[in-house]
């Protein structure tokens, strides 16, 4: 197949399951009939000077009259995300949960690092493979501090420590940049949070603010409300908000040279004058583009933290005997909250910071804050800001309907949009033209998205 390849994408992201491939190939010798048969299910490996940095399975394909073709790869980590369980496991080791699941499901797997910690108990239900290993490892990190990196080498699943790297690639202008961009803003930044509790809205409550973020960027105050808890309790629920708001948004991004050993997880060392990016980052998502003269470019999004997928141990009520299980509750739940969403498509006019949607007006945040208000009696607060710290991070392939999902960039750097995960690949939400329904996976919101949240 390489000789009628046009192109190859190979790319990663620190918060999926797995790596992808995208190829382009001219896929006729005459324009009349395919050179070559390419189906789904087929086996792909990609070489560079003779290293395997790529092996999966295609999981679409695309062919036009013209004979241009496109085949989308996933490695093999992509199985995690397309099998449900419920699974019990008792004094295990993250590691043996791993290696576990992998011999339950017949996946391959290579070297499985020891993660030590052993976890007292797991009972998970309904998940996916992939959520069960992120769960086990968000509670090893939480008690050991040691980060797990999970990805696939030749086929096969690995489990590898993160530890300090110390080769790293050096990008530097003048050398291997081709270009550099740093966008920072303030526009969801809050230095002072107000919260009322049992009280009620109009009391006093709790504020807590910083004096110094103030005086240099300007009072931003968020207002929240939680009708169950009292003053006492709210002082540090506050603080703890606002430690999490009070951020200058910082996104960086870096296109060079290319180099098979830099990908979602590793390190770089950036020094790029004119946006003044300087230091070790961590790659949190990479795209590596080949052209057949050879050519090889990469682009990076690299921060100074690594901003891992975590999903947080919730304990299901063990006294259901499986008949009504939380997660069935959950799912009721979520379900409830989309019918709500979708009852109001073309009842809703965009008004920026208003959330009257019962009104008929209201804004991105408004509108999720009432259905989830009124559907599933959760208060997520208005606000992107807000509501993106609620719940916990879950990946692209793994969205359920009912997840709140967050798109960047669409007038603004940084969160700036807000809907609700309908189905795989949809979301609803309300913006200048109103509720509507629209794909997350294609066009203008697929480039703008950022992440999803289960609450």
């Amino acid at each position: 197949m390489t000789p009628l390849v046009t192109g190859i994408t190979w790319s990663g992201d620190v918060t999926e399951a797995s790596r992808s491939c995208e190829i382009s190939l001219n896929n006729t010798l005459n324009g009349t009939i395919k050179a070559v048969i390419v189906e789904v299910g087929h086996k792909v490996r990609v070489k560079v000077d003779g290293e395997e940095i790529f092996r999966g399975i295609i999981f679409s394909t695309d062919m036009t009259s013209d004979g241009t073709m496109q085949i989308s790869v996933r490695d093999y980590n992509h199985y995690l995300t397309k099998n449900t369980d419920s699974q019990k496991f008792v004094k295990m080791k993250a590691s043996s949960i791993v290696k576990s699941i992998c011999k339950k499901y017949d996946i391959d797997y290579g070297h499985i690092d020891d993660t030590g910690y052993v976890i007292p108990k797991l009972i998970l239900r309904d998940k996916t493979l992939y959520d069960m290993i992120v769960i086990a490892l968000t509670e090893t990190r939480q008690k050991t501090g040691k980060v797990y990196l999970l990805s696939n080498e030749k086929g096969k699943l690995v489990l590898r420590e993160r530890k300090k790297q110390v080769k790293r690639l050096i990008i530097s202008d003048g050398s291997n940049i081709l270009s550099a961009n740093m966008t920072t803003s303030i526009d969801d930044m809050r230095n002072s949070v107000r919260y009322t509790g049992k009280s009620g809205e109009d009391a006093k409550g709790v504020t807590v603010s910083d004096s110094a973020s103030i005086k240099k960027y300007g009072l931003m105050r968020q207002k929240e409300h939680d009708g169950d808890k009292s003053d006492a309790k709210l002082k540090p629920i506050a603080a703890s908000l606002l430690k999490e708001l009070n951020k200058v948004a910082t996104e960086s991004t870096v296109d060079s040279f290319g180099d098979p050993s830099v990908y979602a997880g590793t390190m770089v060392q950036v020094s790029e004058k004119m946006t003044g990016l300087s230091g070790g980052f961590y790659v949190i998502t990479d795209s590596h583009q080949f052209d057949p003269n050879g050519m090889h470019t990469m682009s990076l999004k690299v921060s100074k933290t690594l901003e891992l997928n975590e999903i947080n141990y919730e304990a299901p009520d063990e006294s259901t005997d499986g008949k009504s299980s939380p997660s069935s509750k959950v799912s009721e739940k979520a379900n409830d909250v989309v019918e709500l969403a979708r009852s109001y498509k073309g009842k809703v006019r965009y008004v920026f910071g208003n959330k009257n949607i019962a009104g008929g007006t209201g804004d991105c945040s408004g509108f999720t804050q009432f259905i989830f208000q009124k559907a599933a009696g959760i208060n997520i607060g208005h606000g992107t800001s807000t509501q993106i710290t609620k719940g916990s991070k879950v990946s692209k392939d793994d969205a359920q309907a009912g997840d709140l999902i967050f798109f960047q960039g669409t007038y603004r750097a940084g969160v700036s949009h807000v809907g609700i995960v309908t189905r795989k690949g949809y979301f609803i939400g309300l913006g200048n033209s109103g509720v509507k329904e629209a794909s997350y996976t294609s066009g203008y919101w697929d480039r703008h998205f950022m992440q999803i949240r289960r609450v």
